[in-house]
């Protein structure tokens, strides 16, 4: 694999835990 840029992979990681805490809190909030 291709080294990623630092700032670049930071700012990937940011949007899937983003994506993560946002489908999380949607199961949360079913009724």
């Amino acid at each position: 694999m291709k080294n990623i840029n630092p700032r670049k992979s930071s700012a990937f990681k940011k949007e899937i835990a983003q994506k993560l805490l946002e489908r999380f809190l949607n199961n949360v909030n079913i009724p």
